[in-house]
């Protein structure tokens, strides 16, 4: 389930949750902003990279690492339950349990992250292509122009 989360006033705009069974046990994972702070501690990396690292690996077909799936979903779950360890998650995700799967993809698939072009690294504007230097026609003449001769100051000329 996706939602817009209200909380003192201010929109949580990630937002993915689901509910599973594991060993018996009933969980609830919620991913959001929250989740994706405590990931960032466990791992000491920025969800900046290592998001994008996840995504990368999605897109070309290939499995994301297993530490930043394990961390996202420690974040997830140790905002409802936080007697969890990070040792538990680990135990959960290596199982190879469905339930367990399911509602990981399923939180995962609720978070809805703004779209950006995989060669955006930052929010730094695109630079422009350069273009032709100047207006105009160019110099016939090669070099600097010779200065003026100004008129000195104080009525007295100087040799030259």
């Amino acid at each position: 389930m996706t939602k817009v989360d209200m909380v003192n006033g201010r929109a949580n705009r990630l937002q993915g949750e689901a509910q599973f069974t594991y060993e018996g046990r009933a969980y609830k994972i919620s991913i959001n902003n929250r989740a994706l702070f405590e990931a960032e501690s466990v791992l000491g990396e920025s969800m900046l990279d290592f998001g994008n690292a996840i995504l990368e690996a999605l897109q070309a077909g290939r499995n994301p690492m297993m530490k930043h799936v394990c961390a996202i979903v420690y974040g997830g779950l140790v905002i409802n339950h936080p007697e969890i360890t990070e040792d538990d998650v680990i135990d959960m995700v290596m199982s190879g349990d469905n339930n367990v799967r399911r509602a990981i993809y399923a939180a995962m698939q609720g978070v809805q992250t703004p779209a950006s072009a995989p060669a955006e690294a930052g929010n730094a504007p695109a630079t422009a292509t350069p273009k032709a230097s100047g207006t105009g026609k160019r110099s016939t003449k090669a070099g600097a122009k010779p200065a003026s001769n100004r008129p000195a100051s104080g009525g007295k000329r100087r040799s030259r």
